[in-house]
């Protein structure tokens, strides 16, 4: 199983090692939520509450999708063009979720809460 939302294992595929690195640089959910502290403060209940609905909406995603590249990862053959097509296309839904659940929790501006060009609760820094 996936481990803290990079998976640990060794692979030859390109678009997964980009994956894994660009995970550990970069999705630090807890650095997220410290850093959009002040601006979560801000925000009404309703809000915190919504956010906090769609950031485990967004967890539970991910870790189905990480579950499903690594079963991908463990079958067929290392150099098939269609197993490598199936991971990089899980790897940029991953990504992609990471990236939404970063913005989440920020408290950041956020289209799927109504945040299309920001809101008159979110402080701006």
């Amino acid at each position: 199983s996936v481990n803290g939302f990079i998976a640990p294992l060794k692979v030859t595929s390109k678009s997964f090692l980009i994956l894994q690195e660009s995970a550990a640089d970069m999705f630090d959910p807890e650095g997220a939520s410290k850093r959009g502290a002040k601006r979560i403060a801000s925000i009404s209940i309703e809000e915190r509450t919504r956010r906090a609905m769609l950031a485990e909406a967004t967890e539970d995603r991910m870790v189905l999708l990480m579950d499903e590249l690594e079963i991908v990862l463990l079958q067929g053959q290392p150099d098939d063009k269609e197993k490598e097509e199936n991971i990089q296309t899980l790897s940029l839904q991953i990504k992609s979720l990471q990236d939404d659940y970063n913005t989440i929790v920020s408290g950041l501006p956020f289209p799927l809460l109504g945040d299309f060009n920001g809101t008159d609760d979110i402080i701006k820094e």
